[in-house]
Parts: structure tokens; sequence; C-alpha cells
């Protein structure tokens, strides 16, 4: 606990680990393991996530680096033992040894630990105000068992250059293809990049816009979306909104055209938009503003999450 305090809040985002066995029951696919019920609550209760190392010959280098980084502290501060009256005393020299771990340099790095950590917090504030659902990197998506999309073109839309280019992100694909996971991805990176970055749901968004028009406070809300680099809209055409709402959402975009850039995800293809809003015209007014200089990202019909749970069940005999 004094650990989370000493951070400045808990870290939820990339937390990377090792199978530990008090944590995880079973190594399923990928990075997703069967957890114990203690881990998963503690997990639950302080709000964040863990990334676990790859498993087999692709992960060895990160879990490597997990037990090295664990024995170096271990053999440098904690051999042997230190002997303490009080968990207070343990943590001011845990404390102490944070302080000289911050002046250290690690191998081909010209700045301290310390250096480096003080840069990041500013991107580590962009991730929590993004409000991601769940830490996903573009990185790990796997591009194998999805074909239709490529590492080099996800790739580039690391590179901020579009976003300050205000130019729409469009991921369409069937449930469960990855459109979620690439969207989370390609905003954290560009959250990384400094740049501001939110998420919510199409339902969630409409819904805030609501209550803000209820109490009269729609303009001012409406000005906040306004100002953000990069808006990501996941759930696009999952239900359908009554005239007020879908009018509601096209005030966003209007706000954002050209200016802001702003990345949907839809398992609908453009022309059964409209059964969403129900207005052709409407319609055809937010798919303009959506479609204009859009880079479109199409995942297929292929459902990756029910692939890995057929092959975690029936796994190919050797």
């Amino acid at each position: 606990m004094e650990a989370f305090t000493v951070l400045g809040g808990v870290l939820s985002v990339h937390i990377r680990y090792d199978n530990l066995k008090p944590a995880v029951k079973q190594v399923l696919f990928g990075r997703s393991r069967l957890e114990s019920a203690r881990w998963a609550s503690f997990k639950s209760w302080y709000e964040f996530s863990a990334f676990y190392c790859a498993p087999g010959e692709d992960g060895a280098h990160e879990k490597g680096g997990v037990e090295h980084e664990g024995g170096r502290f271990r053999r440098k501060h904690l051999v042997p033992p230190p002997a303490v009256d009080s968990l207070a005393e343990l943590n001011e020299r845990l404390v102490a040894i944070d302080i000289a771990e911050d002046a250290r340099h690690i191998h081909g790095r010209p700045t301290s630990i310390g250096f480096d950590f003080e840069a990041e917090r500013d991107l580590r504030r962009q991730q929590r105000l993004a409000r991601f659902p769940r830490p996903k990197r573009w990185e790990d998506f796997d591009f194998e068992k999805n074909p239709n999309v490529t590492p080099e073109f996800v790739a580039d839309l690391k590179s901020p250059t579009w976003v300050r280019e205000g130019r729409p992100l469009v991921l369409i694909g069937d449930s469960g293809t990855g459109k979620s996971h690439l969207l989370i991805g390609i905003g954290t990176a560009i959250a990384e990049t400094g740049l501001s970055v939110r998420y919510t749901t199409t339902s969630a968004l409409v819904n805030e816009l609501a209550e803000a028009d209820a109490s009269r406070r729609l303009s001012s809300v409406i000005a906040r979306y306004g100002k953000i680099d990069l808006l990501c809209l996941d759930e696009f055409g999952y239900l359908n909104l009554d005239r007020k709402g879908a009018k509601l959402l096209f005030q966003i975009f209007t706000e954002r055209e050209e200016r802001k850039a702003t990345a949907v995800a839809t398992n609908s293809p453009f022309t059964e938009w409209d059964r969403t809003f129900g207005d052709a015209r409407l319609c055809a007014a937010i798919a303009d503003r959506i479609t204009f200089r859009c880079i479109l990202i199409q995942t297929g019909t292929e459902s990756y999450r029910y692939q890995a749970t057929q092959e975690s069940l029936f796994p190919t005999p050797n």
C-alpha cells in the first residue's frame, strides 16, 4: 500500500507481471490468464490491470526482464533481510532505497531512472484522463489471428500526424475481431505522445449530452469535447438512437470537424448507418463528417475471441 503512495497513486496501465503463483491459476493463451479469486479481488479494489508476460519463446525476454530486475533488487537491498521493529520502519528504509534507485542509470541510457519516471508522469496522467476501460496496446494485437489488419499500417497510426491534421479513423468489423483493442491501443499510443485523448462509448456520450442538455450545460460540454485532440468513440452503431440523441451526437462531430481527430469503432458498414440514426438526412450528414479524409481499417468477420476460446478449450495436439 505504501508503494501506491510513493508512486503517486495506482499505476493502472501496462504493469508487467510474471506468472506469479499467488495470482495465476492457469496460463490460457497469449496474455490471458485464469486468476485466483484473491488476486482478482485485489485488482478490482485498487482498479488496476495486470499485463502478463507472453508465454514461451515469444515472451522469454519479458519474463527474463522481470525476473532479472526483481532478483537484482532483492540481492542488492534485501539480502540479508532487513531487521526492523515495524512496517513503518521498513517503509522508511524502502523510501531511502527508492531515492538511491532514482539516481541509477540503466545500461545504455543517458538519463537516470528518476528523471525518466518524472518525464513519464505527464504521459501517465494523459492515459488516466483518457479513461480507457482496460489496458490495450496495438503491439499486442495478434496480427496472425487477423490477417485483415497489417502491423505496418497500424504502426503508422502511433504517429500523431493524422491526429494533428484532424483526420477521422474508422474501424469496421464484426464483434470479436479486435476493433476495441485497436481503438484503445492506438489511443494509448497517441496519449503517450502527449496529446489529449478521451475514450467513451457512443451510448455513454449520448447520455452525457442528454443530461447536459437537460441541465442547460450542453454548450460547455460540447466545447470541452471540442478541445480533445483525439476522441475514441466505441460501439458506434450498436444501439439505435432516437432523433434527439442523433442530433446531440451530430453537434459533437460538427464541433470537431477538420480540427480534431475522431476515431470510431463500429460493427455496421456505412450502408447500414441509417438504421442507427433513423433520419436519412441526419445520417448522411454524420457519415459525411466521419468519412471525409478518413483512415479506414476493416477487421473482417471472423471473431478472434471465439477462435481463441476454441483453441483454449480444444487445443491442437502436438
